[in-house]
């Protein structure tokens, strides 16, 4: 009797510790590396406009923050991927760049070439702007055309570049500026950044 209650004993806690440890493998599967590459491990329940929606270990919140604080993510739900436009990253033909410009940090700004509008990306926004190959382009952000911010691109056949606007300082008195702050184009191809361009929930108007 004895030895029979011992046997029950440990098979209950065998399966008790196989339910734990199964319960917390699907629960914190994903993660994400902060700019120090620290892993955060966590749930993580949506990215959507760029923002990434999870829980942390631990946590019983769920926190939400721009996927561009981040150098990477892994996630095990694709689902949890929100592509409400079903947009597709392409690359054009051999004569054509694709150039994405896309809203990241829910910054707005004006893509501008030879003192032209090109596009103005608002929030959760995006735009494919299509070019001929085997040219050079000069882009750079309303109320910001110093030499030194533009951006420049010497454009390949059959690639594609994907690019955001970024904070760069305070400008007093610009009348261009939203609150102040002036932006940068920078060509971001990495993971995060297509993750983010695919979440976005409109298509940007010239």
């Amino acid at each position: 009797m004895k030895t029979l209650i011992i046997v029950c004993i440990t098979l209950i806690s065998n399966l008790s510790f196989t339910q734990n440890y199964s319960y917390d493998l699907h629960e914190y599967s994903d993660y994400l590396l902060d700019k120090n590459n620290n892993k955060i491990s966590c749930t993580i329940t949506e990215i959507k406009n760029g923002k990434v929606k999870f829980q942390q270990e631990d946590k019983i919140y769920i926190k939400t923050e721009d996927l561009s604080n981040f150098s990477d993510v892994k996630f095990s739900e694709t689902d949890v991927l929100k592509n409400t436009l079903n947009i597709e990253i392409k690359n054009p033909n051999k004569n054509y760049s694709n150039i994405y410009f896309y809203a990241s940090n829910d910054l707005p700004y004006t893509v501008m070439q030879n003192k032209k509008k090109v596009v103005k990306i608002n929030k959760n926004s995006y735009y494919l702007h299509k070019v001929e190959a085997g040219k050079t382009y000069e882009f750079y952000c309303s109320g910001n055309p110093k030499n030194s911010d533009k951006l420049i691109i010497q454009a390949k056949g059959g690639k594609t570049y994907i690019v955001k606007g970024m904070q760069i300082r305070k400008s007093h008195g610009n009348p261009y500026s939203r609150h102040g702050t002036s932006s940068r184009l920078v060509i971001d191809n990495s993971k995060l950044s297509k993750y983010a361009l695919l979440t976005m929930s409109r298509k940007a108007r010239k």
